[in-house]
Order: C-alpha cells, then structure tokens, then sequence
C-alpha cells in the first residue's frame, strides 16, 4: 500500500472516515470521535473494500488478498486459485484451538480481576473469533464439517468477521456503522457502494502500534 489512499465525494456535507493502519492496530475516526481494532484478515478486507467503491470482488480473491497480501493478478475475472489457504482444520487444529480457548478463559478471569479493560477486549475478540472458527469447522455433533467450495468460504468467513466489525462499530460509531451496513454488498461477490455523504481517508502509518 502507498502512505495514504483517498476517495471523495461531491457532497458539501460530506462527513470524514479517517482509518489508521499500523502493523497490529487500526484506528477508525469519524465524527469527533476514535476507535481502536485489532488488525484482523476480516478489518483489512473491509479496507480494500472501503478504498475501491463499486468495484465488484470476488470473495476468494478478497480473502486472498486480505489475508495473505497477494494481489490479483491483472486481469483476473475472481477464479479462486485452488491453492489458496481456506481456513479449515483437521483434528489436532480443533484441540489447539481448545486448548487456547482455556488459556484465553483463564487470562480472561486474571484480567477481569484487575480491571485492566483494554487488554481485555483483545482477549475477548480473540476468543470469540475461535468460538466462531469451532461453529465453523464442526458439526454439533462435534465432528469435522465437509469443506464447501472454495468460495462459499471465503465468503462464509468474510461476511461475518465484517459483520462482527460494523457491530464493534456501533458501540462508538453508531451512524457510521449503519451506513456502511447499508452500503457494502457481502455475497460470492462483494462491493462497497459509497453513500453521499461520506469520505473515506485510508492512512497506513508503518507503526507497529
């Protein structure tokens, strides 16, 4: 990525979206006020989807790209590379899982003890995305799912690591929020069709944050 991306409106009354990428956090600032994510594969995603209105992404390319940092190749018409690292497990990735998710638990308990709120909330992202990565990969019958097409999961995991983003959001942020609901399409396919109103400043510092 280039120091700063920028897309504009027309609109008088346009209102500013300024997001700060370091190296593990991201800032979103809008309206007078500020809040701070975690970088995840699904908040870089949202990004790319934030700096190219109306272009039209294929989720296996978007999850590529947001995950891996490879780009589409020009071109491209979104067929999914066959070798694209899909989040799927086996057996010994399910007990890892479990195992960290008593870890994060424990530390969980040590830090609501301490009142330390803002190391809480990373534990606590973190272990909701494994609760959903478990949902994901098994049946509750506690046996492995069968993968589906390559697509569906990308989109699967996609739409809803940005879903579970834009509901962060609403915490702080409550109109943006529900304007970028309204305006992100999360299909096989998805796109951003930008409001009027807003304008979306992209920042990537280099800080490790």
């Amino acid at each position: 990525m280039n120091s700063m991306y920028q897309w504009q409106t027309q609109a008088e009354d346009a209102h500013y979206l300024v997001i700060r990428l370091g190296q593990r956090k991201v800032s979103f600032t809008y309206a007078g006020k500020c809040i701070n994510l975690r970088r995840t594969g699904s908040l870089t995603a949202l990004v790319e989807l934030l700096l190219h209105p109306y272009r039209q992404i294929r989720a296996g390319d978007l999850y590529r790209l947001s995950h891996t940092g490879s780009q589409p190749e020009k071109g491209q018409t979104g067929r999914v590379n066959e070798t694209l690292p899909i989040p799927w497990a086996d057996m010994e990735t399910i007990r890892q899982i479990k195992r960290r998710l008593v870890s994060l638990n424990e530390r969980i308990a040590e830090l609501e003890n301490w009142h330390d709120y803002a190391r809480l909330d990373e534990l606590r992202e973190e272990r909701e995305q494994l609760i959903q990565s478990l949902a994901t990969y098994l049946l509750p019958n506690g046996k492995l799912r069968t993968s589906p097409t390559q697509n569906r999961k990308c989109y699967q995991t996609l739409a809803h690591g940005i879903t579970r983003l834009l509901r962060l959001l609403t915490t702080r942020m409550p109109d943006l929020s529900t304007s970028l609901q309204a305006s992100l399409q999360l299909g096989n396919t998805m796109v951003y069709l930008p409001p009027e109103h807003l304008q979306v400043i992209v920042i990537e510092s280099g800080e490790k944050n």
